[in-house]
């Protein structure tokens, strides 16, 4: 009987033979399980010829263990990390039961209820994402399952004036190069850590891997960017220039910034904190960069290509803000132009 091995997950893992494939190398089956005694067992069925049984017998936390590990190599860093935040905190209630108990959907209903109660609609599509992906690949229809409705985008989008008084701020900090990378050029904070030397060729940056955060909580490197668009080359301007030349010379550390994104965002945080500043996210500067380019007339195309977002679905409907002032300024002309002639042109007849 094949003995079952502890993962660095904590999760045990335990491998049976399967086949032999055409070029007569043996291939083995992976049955990952919380236990060692499930992995086991579930191994142990798998040889008996039971493979119908061992469906019917996994666990919904099992099946995930085993879903992340066989697809250890696809799956990202920070998207693995994910997926174990919600195996921990997301599914107490239904976690140990059998998957071929949940295929009626009423179990993870009332998981999904009481979960409403403390996650956003976004976190509760992701854990039911989570759940589907993991029944489809053990050969289980996921249920309809009712979700919250979607909330609106609402991330605060500093305003002209808010972006002067932040590059006056951050004005030769430390964290400097970064914020100007995110208000100018449109890169995410992972870009910005993952940046080396190699991909400065004044005046331009070239974008192609990220830092993400691991299942462990540390912030690993990989060599593709979030999405196919996100791999692109970027102007700068002539003044984040001569910062980021003065930054890459005699440089020869892998990566540009030591700083890690956590890191960043509390010492932008408290820059904005000491100069009265509304506390946005270095986030929010990736949205305002979008809403520069929106406001002054750049095709959605371009702006896409720019910020690396994937399809201006994703732009139009997270990304494409405009100013508040902006708003209220065409809002005045408006009235002037169509709702005050108008008044005047009645008043005139009567």
């Amino acid at each position: 009987m094949a003995t079952a091995k502890k993962l660095s997950s904590g999760a045990w893992r335990c491998l049976v033979y399967s086949h032999t494939d055409a070029d007569g190398k043996r291939k083995y089956k992976s049955f990952t399980a919380s236990t060692k005694k499930e992995a086991e067992f579930l191994a142990a069925s798998f040889a008996s010829g039971r493979k119908e049984e061992v469906k019917s017998i996994l666990t919904l936390d099992s099946a995930i263990n085993a879903y992340i590990d066989a697809k250890s190599n696809i799956l990202s860093p920070s998207t693995q990390a994910g997926y174990r935040i919600i195996q921990r905190n997301a599914i107490d209630k239904i976690k140990n039961e059998q998957l071929s108990s949940l295929a009626s959907g009423i179990k993870i209903q009332k998981q999904i209820n009481e979960n409403a109660l403390k996650y956003s609609p976004k976190s509760i599509r992701n854990q039911v994402a989570l759940i589907s992906a993991v029944m489809t690949f053990n050969g289980i229809k996921m249920p309809e399952i009712a979700m919250p409705p979607k909330r609106p985008a609402n991330v605060p989008v500093p305003t002209m004036d808010d972006i002067k008084a932040i590059m006056k701020a951050v004005h030769g900090t430390d964290i400097e190069c970064q914020i100007l990378l995110a208000i100018t050029c449109g890169l995410r904070q992972s870009e910005i850590c993952a940046l080396t030397v190699d991909d400065v060729q004044i005046p331009y940056i070239h974008i192609h891997g990220a830092k993400v955060r691991s299942e462990s909580g540390e912030y690993v490197y990989k060599d593709t960017p979030k999405s196919q668009a996100g791999n692109r080359t970027v102007l700068m301007p002539d003044m984040l220039c001569e910062l980021m030349q003065k930054k890459c010379a005699g440089n020869k550390k892998r990566f540009i910034f030591d700083k890690s994104q956590h890191a960043v965002l509390k010492r932008f945080k408290r820059i904005q904190e000491q100069n009265g500043i509304y506390p946005y996210s270095v986030h929010s500067l990736r949205h305002a960069f979008a809403a520069l380019l929106c406001a002054n007339g750049v095709p959605d195309k371009y702006i896409m290509e720019m910020g690396g977002w994937s399809s201006s679905h994703v732009l139009q409907k997270v990304y494409q803000y405009v100013f508040d002032e902006q708003v209220t300024e065409q809002k005045k002309k408006i009235n002037e132009a169509v709702f005050e002639k108008m008044q005047h042109e009645m008043q005139q007849k009567s």
